[in-house]
Protein backbone atom coordinates (compact mmCIF):
# COMPACT_ATOMS: atom_id res chain seq x y z
CA UNK A 1 0.00 0.00 0.00
CA UNK A 2 2.80 2.01 0.97
CA UNK A 3 4.33 1.32 -2.85
CA UNK A 4 1.13 2.93 -3.98
CA UNK A 5 0.92 6.13 -2.39
CA UNK A 6 4.32 6.79 -3.19
CA UNK A 7 3.36 6.25 -6.97
CA UNK A 8 0.50 8.43 -6.20
CA UNK A 9 2.65 11.03 -4.75
CA UNK A 10 5.08 11.41 -6.85
CA UNK A 11 2.85 11.73 -10.09
CA UNK A 12 0.63 14.40 -7.94
CA UNK A 13 3.80 16.34 -7.53
CA UNK A 14 5.14 16.30 -11.28
CA UNK A 15 1.68 17.63 -11.88
CA UNK A 16 1.86 20.34 -9.77
CA UNK A 17 5.34 21.12 -10.64
CA UNK A 18 4.13 21.07 -14.24
CA UNK A 19 1.37 23.23 -13.93
CA UNK A 20 3.23 25.78 -11.83
CA UNK A 21 5.99 26.17 -14.28
CA UNK A 22 3.33 26.58 -17.08
CA UNK A 23 1.74 29.80 -14.87
CA UNK A 24 4.89 31.11 -13.89
CA UNK A 25 5.90 30.99 -17.83
CA UNK A 26 2.92 32.17 -19.71
CA UNK A 27 3.32 35.65 -18.24
CA UNK A 28 7.12 35.90 -19.08
CA UNK A 29 6.35 34.39 -22.97
CA UNK A 30 3.40 37.22 -23.23
CA UNK A 31 6.01 40.24 -21.87
CA UNK A 32 8.11 39.07 -25.02
CA UNK A 33 7.99 41.11 -28.33
CA UNK A 34 6.52 38.20 -30.94
CA UNK A 35 8.56 39.74 -33.46
CA UNK A 36 11.85 38.90 -31.45
CA UNK A 37 10.48 35.09 -30.53
CA UNK A 38 9.97 34.65 -33.78
CA UNK A 39 14.01 35.83 -34.97
CA UNK A 40 15.14 33.91 -32.22
CA UNK A 41 13.28 31.19 -33.46
CA UNK A 42 14.42 31.19 -37.10
CA UNK A 43 18.16 31.74 -36.24
CA UNK A 44 17.99 28.41 -34.01
CA UNK A 45 16.35 26.64 -36.29
CA UNK A 46 18.23 27.67 -39.20
CA UNK A 47 15.08 29.04 -40.93
CA UNK A 48 14.54 32.23 -42.92
CA UNK A 49 12.57 35.34 -41.26
CA UNK A 50 11.88 38.06 -42.67
CA UNK A 51 8.64 40.58 -41.91
CA UNK A 52 7.15 44.39 -43.12
CA UNK A 53 6.42 46.77 -40.92
CA UNK A 54 4.63 49.49 -42.25
CA UNK A 55 4.77 53.11 -41.10
CA UNK A 56 1.33 55.10 -41.98
CA UNK A 57 -1.26 53.11 -44.25
CA UNK A 58 -4.11 54.99 -45.52
CA UNK A 59 -7.90 53.63 -46.39
CA UNK A 60 -10.80 55.36 -46.80
CA UNK A 61 -11.87 58.00 -49.60
CA UNK A 62 -9.44 58.76 -52.61
CA UNK A 63 -9.88 62.20 -54.96
CA UNK A 64 -8.53 62.16 -58.57
CA UNK A 65 -5.46 64.23 -58.29
CA UNK A 66 -2.63 65.09 -61.05
CA UNK A 67 0.92 63.05 -60.62
CA UNK A 68 2.59 66.34 -59.48
CA UNK A 69 -0.25 67.31 -57.10
CA UNK A 70 -0.02 63.46 -55.78
CA UNK A 71 3.61 64.00 -54.73
CA UNK A 72 3.34 67.07 -53.21
CA UNK A 73 0.25 66.62 -50.81
CA UNK A 74 -0.05 63.40 -50.05
CA UNK A 75 2.20 61.26 -47.13
CA UNK A 76 3.99 58.29 -48.04
CA UNK A 77 3.50 54.69 -46.74
CA UNK A 78 7.08 53.18 -45.51
CA UNK A 79 7.18 49.69 -45.99
CA UNK A 80 10.16 48.10 -44.92
CA UNK A 81 10.81 44.48 -45.05
CA UNK A 82 13.21 43.25 -42.83
CA UNK A 83 15.16 40.08 -42.76
CA UNK A 84 16.66 39.15 -39.71
CA UNK A 85 19.10 36.28 -40.44
CA UNK A 86 22.36 36.29 -42.71
CA UNK A 87 20.69 33.77 -45.36
CA UNK A 88 19.30 35.30 -48.32
CA UNK A 89 16.01 35.18 -48.79
CA UNK A 90 13.49 35.46 -51.71
CA UNK A 91 9.85 37.68 -51.03
CA UNK A 92 7.21 39.22 -52.89
CA UNK A 93 5.72 42.34 -51.76
CA UNK A 94 1.74 42.24 -52.07
CA UNK A 95 -1.20 44.62 -51.96
CA UNK A 96 -4.14 43.59 -51.15
CA UNK A 97 -7.29 45.46 -52.13
CA UNK A 98 -10.32 44.14 -50.30
CA UNK A 99 -13.06 43.37 -52.78
CA UNK A 100 -15.79 45.24 -50.36
CA UNK A 101 -14.26 48.35 -51.58
CA UNK A 102 -16.36 50.58 -53.88
CA UNK A 103 -13.45 52.39 -55.84
CA UNK A 104 -12.65 49.99 -58.59
CA UNK A 105 -8.76 49.51 -58.53
CA UNK A 106 -8.27 50.88 -62.47
CA UNK A 107 -8.74 54.32 -61.57
CA UNK A 108 -5.48 53.74 -59.43
CA UNK A 109 -2.13 55.21 -59.94
CA UNK A 110 1.03 54.25 -57.49
CA UNK A 111 4.19 55.47 -56.93
CA UNK A 112 6.84 52.90 -55.39
CA UNK A 113 10.40 53.80 -55.38
CA UNK A 114 10.49 56.65 -57.68
CA UNK A 115 8.36 55.17 -60.37
CA UNK A 116 4.95 56.48 -61.41
CA UNK A 117 2.84 53.69 -62.65
CA UNK A 118 -1.26 52.73 -62.98
CA UNK A 119 -1.95 49.90 -60.84
CA UNK A 120 -3.77 47.88 -62.87
CA UNK A 121 -0.17 47.30 -65.06
CA UNK A 122 0.85 44.82 -62.32
CA UNK A 123 0.42 41.18 -62.08
CA UNK A 124 -2.93 40.32 -60.43
CA UNK A 125 -4.30 37.65 -58.97
CA UNK A 126 -7.81 37.46 -56.66
CA UNK A 127 -9.68 34.87 -54.54
CA UNK A 128 -13.42 35.32 -53.20
CA UNK A 129 -12.48 38.50 -50.60
CA UNK A 130 -8.96 40.45 -52.30
CA UNK A 131 -7.17 41.35 -55.69
CA UNK A 132 -3.44 40.87 -54.97
CA UNK A 133 -0.88 42.37 -56.90
CA UNK A 134 2.77 41.95 -56.97
CA UNK A 135 4.55 45.52 -56.33
CA UNK A 136 7.70 43.90 -56.47
CA UNK A 137 9.65 40.39 -56.15
CA UNK A 138 13.35 41.15 -54.76
CA UNK A 139 15.99 39.47 -52.06
CA UNK A 140 17.32 40.50 -48.86
CA UNK A 141 20.10 38.96 -46.45
CA UNK A 142 20.37 40.43 -42.91
CA UNK A 143 19.08 43.75 -43.40
CA UNK A 144 16.21 45.84 -44.32
CA UNK A 145 14.54 46.95 -47.52
CA UNK A 146 12.50 50.28 -47.08
CA UNK A 147 9.76 51.49 -49.77
CA UNK A 148 8.35 54.54 -50.45
CA UNK A 149 4.52 54.09 -51.43
CA UNK A 150 1.63 56.33 -52.53
CA UNK A 151 -1.56 55.76 -54.11
CA UNK A 152 -3.95 58.16 -55.69
CA UNK A 153 -7.08 57.85 -58.56
CA UNK A 154 -5.95 59.18 -62.09
CA UNK A 155 -6.94 62.57 -62.08
CA UNK A 156 -8.75 61.89 -65.48
CA UNK A 157 -11.38 59.74 -63.39
CA UNK A 158 -14.84 60.43 -64.41
CA UNK A 159 -17.40 61.76 -61.40
CA UNK A 160 -18.58 58.08 -61.33
CA UNK A 161 -15.64 57.33 -58.80
CA UNK A 162 -15.52 60.20 -56.59
CA UNK A 163 -15.59 59.73 -52.96
CA UNK A 164 -15.75 56.06 -53.59
CA UNK A 165 -13.49 54.01 -50.31
CA UNK A 166 -10.54 51.69 -50.53
CA UNK A 167 -9.58 49.41 -48.52
CA UNK A 168 -6.10 47.92 -48.61
CA UNK A 169 -3.27 46.20 -47.17
CA UNK A 170 0.40 45.11 -47.41
CA UNK A 171 1.66 41.65 -47.58
CA UNK A 172 5.13 39.65 -47.58
CA UNK A 173 5.18 36.02 -49.12
CA UNK A 174 8.55 34.82 -48.06
CA UNK A 175 10.70 32.43 -50.18
CA UNK A 176 8.51 33.00 -53.34
CA UNK A 177 9.36 35.79 -56.23
CA UNK A 178 6.35 36.02 -58.25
Amino acid sequence: MKKIDHIIYGKLFEISFLIAFVILSYPIWLSLDINKQLANASVYQEAQYSYLDIEHNHNGPMFPMKNEEAMDKLSKTKINVTNETKTMENYSLILKIAKTSTLDYQFLNIFLDGKIQALKIFPMTEDYDYFYFVLDSNSIVGGKKTYNFLMWMDYETGNEMQGKSLNYSFELLNGINL
